[in-house]
């Protein structure tokens, strides 16, 4: 959705001279970002983010060249190259991880939302003393956890700041073994988000082999098999990957995990499967109550089981109305489910 434009000379200095300093800081992450090849660098006109990354490919925009971002520009380059360093999030959802981090991050979450903004400058130099977290964002899922953790690690001239060191060594000191290894999961990364319609075997063969290790792959899996219109393979994998992360305790607060969980349930929809995904459904939507889509299907699978009066309650607040009372919704009992909407819509706007 990105325009990409040419760089200017100073704007090619600028990102050069960073790269620059972070391989001197950590050459073994800018190795692991290009597997031992080359790492696409884009320009693009964009003023939603400061720089993002998908597999091998580092995307610069319009602000991260404002002068305010000055002193950012840094940390955004890093931060989005740990995330190449770790295709398919092998890394960020492995069971040592999320282990390590998930705790911290639902703590951080909970006492987050009591900081006042005056107070959060102080709270991000307690977390960042405690947990090793260059920013409250860090408590946003498991990934960007992640990738602050190494910032971090990579940041700080002790970088003993934990006696874990999780995953530093790997990303500092990659095998060849590693880098041949993330090679492959990052060409079927790139594969999925470019929209071929199917894996090569070989990248289906490797990612098949990782499976079992890395849930997040069990998404991109579910999602190629669906695209290859082999619906029946896609539900085995994806329900063998949403137990893998119910297993790790992960819930739908993450991102992957929450995709899963609503693709799986378009498909067990489709194949009018509506207790099953129901089930799904309210598993996503715990996380995120007001997911419009969500709501709407969810309401179908239910009044299809005869649960009239939920159905109408979730139907209503997919339109955008607040949940209402139970009571309202008896009516809806005998009525066609549409009509009992529309004269809740007309009696909730007098």
């Amino acid at each position: 959705g990105s325009t990409c434009v040419s760089w200017t000379d100073n704007e090619r200095e600028i990102v050069s001279s960073i790269l620059f300093d972070i391989y001197k800081a950590s050459p073994g992450l800018i190795l692991n970002c290009s597997y031992g090849k080359k790492l696409a660098i884009f320009r693009v006109r964009d003023a939603r983010f400061v720089a993002s990354s998908k597999a091998r490919r580092l995307t610069i925009s319009d602000v991260f060249f404002h002068p305010r971002m000055t002193q950012r520009r840094r940390h955004a380059i890093l931060h989005e190259l740990v995330h190449i360093a770790d295709p398919c999030c092998e890394m960020a959802y492995s069971k040592d991880w999320i282990e390590y981090a998930l705790p911290l991050i639902t703590d951080i979450k909970s006492k987050s939302k009591l900081v006042l903004e005056e107070s959060r400058g102080q709270f991000l130099e307690w977390i960042k003393l405690r947990d090793g977290w260059l920013s409250i964002y860090a408590s946003e899922n498991l990934r960007e956890a992640f990738a602050e953790y190494i910032c971090f690690a990579i940041e700080s001239k002790a970088k003993a700041h934990n006696s874990k060191r999780l995953f530093l060594s790997s990303i500092e000191d990659p095998s060849d073994a590693e880098l041949k290894h993330r090679l492959q999961l990052s060409l079927i990364a790139e594969q999925i988000e470019t929209k071929q319609l199917g894996l090569s075997s070989k990248a289906l063969e490797e990612a098949l082999k990782c499976f079992k290790q890395n849930p997040c792959l069990g998404y991109l899996l579910a999602f190629n098999y669906e695209k290859k219109k082999r619906k029946a393979d896609s539900l085995v994998i994806g329900e063998a990957a949403i137990s893998k992360f119910k297993e790790l305790g992960v819930d739908s607060s993450e991102e992957w995990f929450d995709l899963l969980l609503n693709q799986q349930a378009k498909l067990r929809y489709e194949g009018r499967q509506y207790s099953k995904a129901a089930e799904l459904l309210c598993l996503s939507l715990t996380n995120h109550p007001n997911n419009k889509i969500a709501l709407c299907m969810l309401s179908k699978c239910l009044e299809s089981q005869g649960n009239h009066c939920i159905a109408l309650q979730a139907l209503y607040r997919s339109r955008g109305y607040s949940p209402v009372d139970e009571s309202l919704c008896i009516v809806a009992k005998n009525t066609p489910l549409v009509m009992a909407l529309g004269t809740l819509i007309e009696r909730d706007s007098q």
